[in-house]
């Protein structure tokens, strides 16, 4: 088979079969019948290669196993009808096809299953018809104008005459989408269902009228098929419907003379007179209106003929219906007229028409020419009276509308009508000046402000003035006209932004340039606290940064909540923006004012090691602290940085210094799960595993608590006390049993000798907890250790490690979940849950208040 990398399967079987004095050249001369004699050949070897069962079973294996044999495969199962169709009438040939339709050995089912997934794979079909509904092998016969084959089934007489086959068709819908009238006119007489549809929900004489085979639809007629049926798919279609949107004016005649309703609509309303109209079909609208077709019934969104017809700009149909009595003034659902209609597309003389028929100019028909930018349309309306004052949308006006849209010609022909139009303001105070700098019109802003200079000042209801809406959309273009004029560089929003301001958030340097160059300042504060240079700073626009520096921006001064350009810097991570603000002298001592986080802090706090990198070497305080004693070590520590833990030590943080809480950096690694910071931290000098928190915590409750088994047993290793107890007296076991952990349990039970005379504040042991929690792992777990327990067989309940927990019970709990509040123990981070509360457990003190949260 290699030849058939080289030619076509078709040229290498013909030449391979056929030896013949013929030439088979591209560009050769081949007579007629030799032509047909090569399709004849084609459609023997391709039926007697499809006709092995085997070679199916071969099919169903992964292409990649059976090569070149899937492309003749796909040749020969596709292509043999057509051949047939176009060869000779040879015995042979035909008796063989014969044969194929009658097979017995699963051939011609592998056949059928594998041309319905090919028609469903090249998207011919929605779905893949089941079994029942391709099993009929007549409409392939049918289908397939297979004349021979389709009179041999007919004779034999053993097929379901209404069963399906090919793509779900029956009989009598494949003979009428292929037009052949002689199998149509006799399925009926054999029992054919004429009102059954396609698979795909399409009746015989909809099929019919659709392909345009009148022969067919006089033949179902006649055989008494519903003249006014409507298919069952989506739209609902009648024959009539079908008829009058294909403009096939003699089917149409056809039905119309022979009773069908002319007022009868598919399920969106749509009548016939509707479908020929929407489609352009002047005949068959003629028709229809002749024959009593009401020309003001409307669809269900209650668009009518007329509006259809205004709406493409047929003027014959127009006036065809205009004269038949449709109704000019008729409104559809989202209240449009025809006029309106009309006007939308930018229809002139369809709009001429209705106006010389009597139409009345009201409200928005120059609303939508404007929009589409037909100035002929809109010039002719202001003629007729159109009232440019309204406001189609609470929005904007109609010079709005022209602005925003760019339409020139339209914004001057407006302002000449009625000059008060520019002096307008939409429903958020915008000036028609500020829409044309919206969508970037330079020459029609051009044209406002040549029109009214007043306009650069204009502020919207939120103090923007078109000077701020041109810096925030990056027109550059319309920045210079705007700065040729007398505007107000310094001009501030209702939250005191400047122009410089939004400037330096979209990060435009031309601009900013700009700007600076003609007095913008470059420390203005908004009301926020912000200047130019913060705003710069937190997008990390690095060049918009260094030009407002370089014209005097004050690099220290902070917003309303103390940061200062290099927090902002520090904590985004932004390092070459850093080195710019160090470079030019920034303080590194400012902290934040809410937290007290300083820009080390910051950096520490979000992980960014290279900044942590350029603000030590800056001199920053290693050991600096938060409002909450926290230090970049500590940050460093409990949120797993295992490289920054080893820089800040190196470079000389002190390692055991706590937070408020007496939270240490180990405290803190061991609470994040990071064995290699806690590796590291154990390994150094002066690090004690059994220090307390001021809750009287050791690390290993907080590793227990969190189910950090590897964390757990690298604190064993270094020497941790799993029989310590925290301030309440619970060993860390528990803080693991409580939360579900059974791999922490199983590997502190043995380290915990005195665990069955434990008891909580309550009275609950640790046999109490395990059916509390329904764990059966864990309750196994007591039972393998002397404990006499029933197995328990429910999951336990989920609890998630990131959550917070009692005081009292060490219980995880969900967010939202209720917790009463010490606001004195602890730091004021002592937590009670619900239920412990009520089971009488409190504070330390019982003189202090606890707040439900």
């Amino acid at each position: 088979m290699v030849h058939i990398t080289h030619f076509s399967v078709k040229e290498f079987i013909l030449a391979s079969l056929l030896v013949s004095d013929v030439s088979l050249k591209r560009n050769s001369a081949i007579s007629v019948s030799y032509e047909k004699r090569q399709h004849s050949a084609l459609v023997e070897v391709c039926i007697q290669y499809i006709f092995h069962p085997q070679l199916w079973e071969m099919n169903a294996l992964p292409k990649e196993a059976h090569g070149l044999e899937t492309a003749f495969l796909d040749y020969a199962a596709g292509s043999w009808y057509t051949h047939a169709n176009l060869g000779s009438e040879k015995a042979d040939v035909v008796n063989l096809i014969n044969q194929f339709f009658s097979d017995t050995t699963g051939s011609f089912d592998e056949w059928r299953r594998w041309i319905n997934t090919q028609a469903y794979n090249r998207g011919v079909l929605s779905q893949v018809p089941d079994e029942e509904n391709q099993a009929n092998r007549l409409p392939y016969a049918i289908s397939m104008i297979l004349i021979n084959a389709t009179e041999d089934l007919l004779m034999v007489g053993n097929l379901e005459i209404n069963g399906r086959g090919y793509h779900g068709e029956t009989p009598l819908t494949a003979s009428c989408r292929t037009g052949q009238v002689e199998v149509v006119n006799r399925l009926p007489s054999s029992g054919a269902d004429i009102p059954l549809p396609s698979l795909e929900g399409y009746m015989p004489l909809c099929i019919a009228v659709d392909q345009e085979y009148m022969d067919v639809a006089q033949v179902l007629l006649e055989a008494g098929a519903d003249i006014d049926i409507r298919d069952i798919e989506e739209i609902g279609r009648t024959p009539l419907i079908w008829a009058s949107c294909h403009g096939r004016q003699e089917l149409a005649k056809l039905l119309v003379d022979n009773g069908a309703d002319i007022s009868l609509p598919d399920k969106s309303g749509n009548t016939p007179l509707l479908a020929a109209v929407h489609e352009g079909h002047l005949q068959v609208a003629q028709l229809l209106v002749d024959s009593g077709a009401g020309v003001t019934a409307s669809s269900n969104g209650g668009h009518s003929p007329l509006f259809f017809a205004c709406m493409n700009g047929n003027v014959p149909i127009t006036e065809l219906l205009v004269d038949k009595g449709a109704d000019l003034s008729a409104m559809a659902d989202e209240k449009s007229s025809a006029l309106h209609a009309a006007a939308s597309g930018g229809h002139l003389e369809v709009i001429k028409l209705l106006l010389n028929k009597g139409a009345q100019v009201k409200r928005t028909p120059i609303y939508k020419a404007i929009i589409g930018g037909y100035f002929g349309v809109t010039e002719l309306l202001i003629k007729e009276g159109a009232d440019l004052t309204l406001r189609p949308t609470s929005n904007e006006s109609l010079l709005h509308a022209a602005a925003r849209n760019g339409h020139l010609e339209i914004t001057h022909l407006l302002i000449r009508a009625r000059r008060d139009l520019i002096l307008t303001r939409d429903g958020v105070g915008d000036s028609p000046l500020s829409s044309a700098l919206y969508a970037g019109h330079l020459e029609l802003a051009r044209l406002l402000l040549e029109e009214e200079p007043t306009l650069i000042a204009a502020e919207d209801n939120q103090g923007w003035t078109p000077l701020h809406t041109a810096a925030s959309f990056g027109h550059l273009e319309l920045r210079e006209l705007l700065l040729g004029t007398e505007a107000n560089q310094s001009c501030q929003t209702e939250e005191g932004n400047t122009p410089l301001h939004i400037t330096a958030s979209e990060g435009d340097l031309e601009v900013c340039l700009l700007l600076l160059g003609k007095g913008a300042r470059p420390s203005c504060q908004n009301r926020g606290g912000n200047t130019p240079l913060h705003i710069a700073v937190r997008e990390g626009h690095l060049e918009v940064a260094n030009s407002l520096l370089e014209r005097g921006a004050d690099l220290n001064i902070v917003e309303k909540h103390g940061w200062a350009p290099i927090n902002i810097a520090a904590g985004k991570g932004y390092l070459e923006v850093a080195k710019l603000l160090l470079g030019k002298g920034a303080d590194l001592a400012i902290a934040e004012k809410t937290s007290g986080r300083t820009r080390l802090l910051l950096a520490a706090s979000q992980g960014h090691l290279e900044m942590i990198k350029l603000l030590v070497e800056e001199g920053a305080d290693l050991n600096i602290s938060d409002n909450d004693g926290k230090t970049p070590l500590l940050f460093a520590a409990g949120r797993g940085h295992s490289e920054m833990v080893r820089l800040l030590l190196e470079k000389g943080a002190s390692i055991n210094t706590g937070d408020k809480t007496w939270t240490t950096p180990l405290h803190a690694a061991c609470h994040s799960g990071n064995v290699e910071v806690v590796g590291f931290l154990l390994g150094q000098p002066g690090v004690h595993p059994n220090t307390l928190n001021l809750f009287g915590r050791p690390p290993l409750s907080d590793a227990a608590r969190r189910d950090q088994t590897d964390v757990a047993k690298a604190l064993i290793r270094n020497t941790a006390r799993a029989d310590l107890s925290d301030g309440l007296g619970l060993p860390p076991l528990f803080y693991a049993l409580r939360n579900g952990h059974s791999e922490v349990v199983k590997l502190l039970l043995p380290k915990t000798p005195d665990w069955k005379n434990w008891r909580d504040g309550l009275g609950r042991d640790f046999i109490w907890w395990a059916h509390r929690i329904r764990s059966p792992r864990i309750t196994q777990l007591l039972m393998d250790h002397g404990t006499d327990i029933q197995k328990l067989s429910r999951d336990p309940p989920h609890l998630s490690k990131s959550r917070g927990f009692c005081d009292c019970c060490i219980g995880s709990v969900l967010r939202g979940t209720p917790l009463y509040f010490c606001s004195i123990c602890w730091a004021g981070q002592f937590c009670i849950c619900v239920e412990c509360f009520e089971g009488g457990l409190r504070c330390f003190d019982n003189s202090h208040q606890l707040t439900l949260n």
